[in-house]
């Protein structure tokens, strides 16, 4: 693991970006290929959109699993745990999307 020091120029710099206001195109960064995927999900054979959501399903719970296990160690700096929080709530709200997205394919899923 390498550390790294910050120099007073730099932590200046990292100073007055935090201190910054937020710009559109940085709260509009959404990337999520999972929405791309699903904007063609037309594509595919109403079989195959079912198994594809499946798929992914299985794919954000682990990655969920794998997630909360970070979440769950060592404790860290307050505000790195917060932002953190913050994966967390879009991992939870994805979730959410894909059990509608399952519904809508007509994926049966056990609750």
């Amino acid at each position: 693991r390498t550390s790294y020091r910050l120099s007073k120029k730099g932590l200046e710099a990292l100073k007055s970006w935090v201190a910054d206001s937020v710009s559109e195109e940085d709260l509009g960064m959404l990337s999520d290929p999972l929405r791309s995927r699903c904007l063609a999900l037309r594509v595919l054979k109403p079989r195959e959109r079912v198994e594809a959501v499946r798929q992914w399903i299985v794919q954000n719970e682990a990655y969920i699993e794998y997630f909360t296990g970070l979440l769950n160690g060592p404790k860290r700096d307050r505000f790195v745990e917060l932002g953190f929080s913050n994966l967390a709530h879009l991992l939870e709200g994805r979730r959410r999307w894909l059990r509608l997205l399952a519904e809508e394919v007509g994926l049966k899923l056990q609750e």
